[in-house]
């Protein structure tokens, strides 16, 4: 993209130009890499991985249909490591057969990102839209990702806790840590 299309989204007061490619979308915004000099290049790619062989998180089902993609950006050809604003990263999920699922089991499809240091999936978040079957989060960063079922679940909140489903959302997500116990 030349980066006077950023100049233009700003200048005519669009809240953000999403770019479709394959199963995934970006939405950038004028300040999505910061300061970017008229006559640079800004290039996105979102490459499916093949072999990803990383074992899943125990508490999350990998889902056949959605595969694990690596993005990337640059500018002027520099590698962009970080946003200066985090951008919207949406992936479609209309290949998944929802006839498996319940309503709250598809609230719990999640965007997990590959830890290249200790080759773990961590959930990053992600809500889903069922009328777009998409699964939206917003990153501050390109790496890998997927989405994934997630299925986690403190043990010591009961099934029958006023606000079991919503303390199991945000573990789900990403938001709470289950290295210990919630204790409610």
């Amino acid at each position: 993209l030349p980066s006077e299309i950023l100049t233009l989204v700003k200048e005519n007061d669009v809240a953000g130009l999403k770019i479709q490619m394959d199963q995934t979308a970006f939405t950038l915004e004028p300040d999505t890499f910061g300061t970017v000099e008229a006559g640079q290049t800004i290039n996105l790619a979102a490459e499916v991985v093949e072999n990803a062989v990383v074992s899943k998180p125990s508490q999350a089902e990998p889902l056949a249909s959605i595969p694990v993609m690596e993005f990337s950006a640059s500018v002027g050809g520099q590698q962009v490591k970080s946003f200066a604003k985090p951008i919207e990263v949406t992936f479609d999920v209309s290949s998944i057969d929802t006839s498996k699922y319940s309503g709250a089991n598809l609230e719990n499809l999640t965007v997990y990102l590959l830890n290249n240091e200790s080759l773990t999936w961590e959930a990053v978040g992600g809500k889903y839209d069922p009328v777009t079957q998409t699964v939206t989060t917003p990153r501050g960063h390109f790496s890998r990702y997927t989405v994934m079922l997630a299925k986690a679940a403190f043990t010591d909140v009961s099934a029958n806790h006023w606000a079991v489903q919503e303390i199991n959302y945000l573990l789900n997500k990403g938001i709470l840590d289950q290295s210990a116990e919630f204790r409610p």
